[in-house]
């Protein structure tokens, strides 16, 4: 690989970054600044999906919250009816063995 390889590939690589900035900066200014400034319809399509996710998130939450609960109540529901059954099997041991 000679010198004069190499001279040509760097002018090729700096040319091809002056014709891109130049096509960039021409393609800038023919667009509206409103356009500019506005995210891609991509962008707004992931916010609103991400915002979609949050709130089934908390619905899940609160559903969550709600299994929580009931579970909760029905635990003290049972604790309290094998308290009575406890009494139960005490007073008929009571009357049968009593007597």
């Amino acid at each position: 690989m000679s010198a004069d390889f190499w001279i040509l590939v760097i002018f090729a690589f700096f040319f091809g970054v002056l014709i891109g900035w130049l096509l960039q900066r021409r393609t800038a200014a023919r667009m509206p600044q409103a356009e500019q400034d506005a995210p891609p319809a991509k962008i707004s399509l992931i916010e609103a999906e991400l915002e979609n996710a949050k709130m089934l998130l908390k619905a899940k939450d609160a559903d969550a919250s709600i299994a929580s609960e009931t579970l909760a109540s029905l635990e003290e529901t049972i604790a309290r009816a094998n308290e009575r059954l406890k009494l139960i099997v005490q007073a008929v041991k009571s009357a049968k063995f009593g007597d």
